[in-house]
């Protein structure tokens, strides 16, 4: 199932982009994706909550159909104020968070920083100390990715190779919202460099400090042969949060959507139902 909607918002002159799943007036649910993804990437979760909740999917700036940030502004504190204006936009006044791993980090930051119109948050495999191994496995595939493709093929190539486990459908849909035809042949990229950089992201002081601020209920969620969060780092942050819980999606690594979305939308609505029902 495709997302019910599809639109545009003016937040102080940049242009984001949101998809929807469900209808306006029920409980809503906002997704923040992770560092190289798109709204859409939620569709799996969207499409099964669709009918108890209004889910809201935008794209990150710099992302797919959102505008690139002209002064290249893509840390959390940016991200956190786009999702600040886009609840406010909405007329948000309570909703339930959720992020996946660059996600998590801007869920996490915003719940501390706002907490009252946050009636839980899922965290999806994201760590203030990611594994080493995951860390360096993101920054080398960013190095080597280029600029352009010389046809539509070579694109859905380089993504298989970056995602062999992904279903084809949503090789396909992330073809579309990552890639774009050039005029002349070939593809380029929907998704700016520069909101690519680890760099970007907050210290792990500042971030477990995020952690210790939440106090609404909390999904902490790990693929079990995850690279990014390590069974340690899941432990702490569930003793750093106040009101945290927890789920291990079995054969699943980082991108849990993808590897096991079934066990994964379970787990979120066992969740939802004690801690935001619909």
């Amino acid at each position: 199932m495709s997302a019910t909607s599809s639109r545009m918002v003016d937040l102080d002159g940049m242009r984001i982009h949101y998809v929807t799943w469900g209808t306006p007036g029920h409980p809503p649910i906002v997704l923040q994706h992770g560092l190289r993804a798109y709204g859409e990437w939620f569709e799996a979760l969207g499409s099964a909550l669709a009918d108890r909740y209004f889910v809201i999917a935008p794209d990150l700036r710099g992302r797919n159909l959102s505008d690139w940030a002209s002064d290249g502004d893509y840390t959390i504190a940016a991200y956190v104020r786009d999702l600040l204006g886009l609840a406010k936009a909405l007329g948000l006044s309570r909703f339930a968070l959720a992020g996946h791993s660059l996600g998590g980090a801007i869920a996490a930051a915003f719940t501390a920083q706002y907490p009252e119109p946050v009636a839980a948050t899922v965290i999806y495999d994201w760590s203030p100390q990611p594994m080493p191994a995951g860390t360096q496995r993101i920054v080398s595939e960013v190095k080597r990715t280029p600029a352009e493709f010389r046809s539509r093929q070579a694109a859905m190539d380089f993504l298989k190779e970056l995602h062999p486990t992904s279903p084809d459908d949503l090789l396909q849909t992330r073809l579309r919202c990552t890639l774009k035809d050039l005029p002349g042949g070939g593809m380029s990229w929907r998704i700016d460099r520069a909101c690519t950089q680890m760099s970007m992201m907050d210290p792990p002081e500042k971030s477990w400090a995020n952690f210790a601020k939440v106090s609404c209920p909390a999904l902490i969620v790990r693929g079990l042969k995850s690279d990014i969060l390590s069974a340690e780092a899941h432990a702490q942050i569930l003793r750093t949060v106040s009101n945290g819980v927890s789920a291990d999606i079995e054969d699943a690594a980082h991108m849990l959507f993808e590897d096991n979305p079934a066990a994964t939308v379970r787990a979120t609505e066992t969740f939802l139902r004690s801690a935001y029902p619909a």
